[in-house]
């Protein structure tokens, strides 16, 4: 039954993760754009470049 759940909601999870990420990304770069600096958590994302 698990299985079934897993594979029905996929695209949807899918989703809500890239969601997810983008709100991450917007809120690191809200933070380093004014200066407030950045959190140890958020520091990882913030120093590997793309």
């Amino acid at each position: 039954m698990m299985q079934k759940l897993k594979e029905e909601n996929y695209p949807v999870r899918i989703l809500v993760y890239i969601l997810g990420l983008f709100i991450m990304t917007l809120g690191i770069s809200m933070s380093v754009k004014s200066d407030l600096g950045v959190s140890p958590v958020s520091s990882i994302p913030y120093s590997i470049p793309f």
